[in-house]
């Protein structure tokens, strides 16, 4: 997935997705398959709101 720097804020949306309580998460961030650089300087999770 290329996404292309947002000029007005500081994250970009990659997407949602729905966590399970009871289990571990592990997020992996990976050049596999990369035609570029792969660049991550910050990761937030949120809780969303229903």
């Amino acid at each position: 997935m290329k996404v292309a720097a947002a000029p007005t804020s500081l994250f970009r949306n990659l997407g949602t997705v729905e966590l399970p309580d009871d289990v571990e998460t592990v997020v992996t961030i990976s050049n596999q398959n990369a035609d570029g650089f792969v660049i991550l300087d910050a990761l937030q999770l949120t809780d969303e709101v229903r």
